[in-house]
């Protein structure tokens, strides 16, 4: 049974009330509950026979935001109906919001131009303006537009031209004028990919049964991973591929050649699995002068 609260201000506190028909013979009791959010609360009494009861479901929407569901399964002293799920759900309403979501990811090649945008909202009835914003890190400058005063702001966020390539995660200060001068930090990740780079760019196994795959070997049909290593600039050839990981096998396509993107197929040979740790790196050596070599972590673990 599910009862959707609609969306409310943060902090509030909503409860519905599940009609219950006992249609046994016996008192219908609730005997326990498992409660999948510990700001929750039931409430219920025994349901005499051809009646009907109530059982209410109580959260407090304090430290929330966004969409939220709330379950409760509830199990009662009946072998008929000896369980069931009650759900809350709806949307919390926080006093400031950043849309689409509260962290920036950008992604590009070096000096290509990139940005992404925020929006501010402050859905308190009083004004809270952006007094200002800060990069908190040297790779990406943030600039600042008013779309409704003290109500709706718009953050862009660029990479600074000429950022080298590498990974990056810095912060975004976004300072609030409301009495307790809040400041939003918002966290920036930043990818400025090289020329010739692999994606994914890392192979994770995760943790794999060796009984499991001695059973059924189709089980390594779905470990297999595909990374694909692109130019953007010019062709190149793969020189040579090595990984020192003595389980893991690699295969590229095309096989030989020149060409703007290859293909390296990732998979494991059941002969050379063995318990322990699956960790090292797979070596692409590339005829790019820029780049020549790629290095691609590879990790797992076999029980």
């Amino acid at each position: 049974m599910d009862h959707d609260f609609g969306e409310v201000r943060l902090g509030q506190t909503v409860s519905h009330d599940f009609l219950v028909r006992n249609l046994g013979k016996g008192v219908l009791k609730v005997e326990r509950a498992e409660l999948s959010l510990p700001n929750m609360a039931i409430r219920s009494n025994p349901i005499e026979p051809g009646s009907e009861g109530r059982i209410s479901l109580e959260l407090k929407t304090a430290g929330m935001a966004g969409v939220v569901e709330a379950q409760a399964l509830v199990f009662f002293n009946d072998p008929v109906l000896p369980k069931a799920v009650l759900t809350l759900r709806g949307r919390v309403r926080a006093p400031l919001e950043i849309r689409p979501f509260g962290a920036v990811y950008l992604a590009a090649f070096k000096d290509e131009p990139v940005e992404k945008v925020l929006t501010v909202v402050n859905n308190e009835e009083k004004p809270n303006a952006v007094k200002q914003i800060q990069s908190e890190g040297s790779h990406f400058v943030a600039s600042l537009k008013i779309v409704e005063p003290g109500k709706v702001y718009a953050v862009t966020v660029k990479a600074v031209p000429g950022a080298p390539v590498g990974r990056y995660e810095e912060t975004l200060a976004i300072e609030m004028s409301s009495p307790a001068g809040r400041v939003l930090r918002v966290p920036v990740h930043l990818f400025v990919k090289p020329d010739l780079y692999a994606m994914p760019d890392s192979v994770d196994f995760g943790e794999i049964s060796l009984e499991q795959i001695r059973r059924s070997g189709a089980i390594l049909d779905l470990l297999k991973q595909a990374i694909i290593v692109t130019s953007r600039r010019d062709q190149f050839s793969i020189l040579s591929i090595v990984c020192d990981v003595p389980a893991v096998r690699v295969r590229q396509t095309p096989l030989s050649g020149a060409s703007r993107t290859f293909r390296i197929d990732v998979s494991l040979d059941p002969d050379r699995l063995e318990r322990g740790p699956l960790r090292g790196s797979i070596v692409v050596k590339t005829s790019d002068a820029e780049l020549p070599e790629l290095r691609i972590p590879v990790q797992g673990a076999v029980r």
